[in-house]
């Protein structure tokens, strides 16, 4: 099982004009369009829904087909089948699971990175990637704020009525728990388990999720 960040990509949530069975072609315009790639683009769906007769939602990870094809040429070469997703589609299959009536927004921190998706049961609404110059206590208390303003943004822009907060670490991470605006958003990280890395146990709670 390879799950992947791939590389140079973005991963959003998008309402499109089109039909659903068009969507993918349309957002891969549309980042074109709006300077995202200055190359054929790969787009990988997550989830994707009808919005009356012309327009579509979709969740999904884009980037250059040139360096798709090299993730795919990487498994197809391997001596084992290899089962290849992406950390968000982990994120939103994790927000499906757990999920609720209400939405709820999952955040995978690593390293300098945390990753943000916002959703309930069939339903996506906010997705994102933040990112810190450097992973000092400073910066990661900044990328924090940022999130928390990622979601103040997207729980006004949607409408929504947030309950939870769903923390996941890497080995890199600590249970850190980011203070938001919401004081009603429960905060908590999620399970973890014991990971044996270069002869070091940490707990971890992103492979839990997988």
């Amino acid at each position: 099982l390879l799950v992947t960040d791939f590389g140079n990509s973005i991963s959003r949530v998008m309402q499109v004009a089109s039909d659903i069975k068009y969507a993918q072609a349309m957002v891969a315009r549309t980042l074109q369009n709006e300077g995202e790639f200055d190359e054929p683009v790969s787009v990988i769906t997550h989830w994707k829904k009808k919005r009356g007769k012309k327009n579509s939602e979709i969740f999904f990870t884009a980037l250059p087909t040139r360096i798709y094809r090299q993730y795919l040429d990487r498994i197809e070469g391997h001596d084992d089948i290899v089962f290849m997703t992406g950390i968000f589609a982990v994120l939103g299959n994790l927000i499906q699971k757990i999920a609720p009536e209400d939405p709820v927004a999952v955040v995978f921190r690593h390293e300098r990175f945390a990753d943000l998706v916002i959703g309930k049961k069939n339903q996506f609404f906010f997705a994102t990637q933040c990112v810190a110059f450097d992973t000092q206590n400073k910066q990661i208390d900044t990328l924090w704020e940022t999130i928390s303003r990622e979601i103040e943004n997207a729980v006004r822009e949607n409408s929504i009525n947030l309950k939870q907060l769903v923390c996941l670490n890497w080995i890199d991470t600590a249970n850190d728990i980011p203070e938001t605006s919401f004081p009603e958003i429960t905060r908590y990280v999620f399970e973890s388990e014991p990971i044996t890395h270069e002869g070091n146990i940490f707990h971890v709670s992103f492979t839990r999720a997988v």
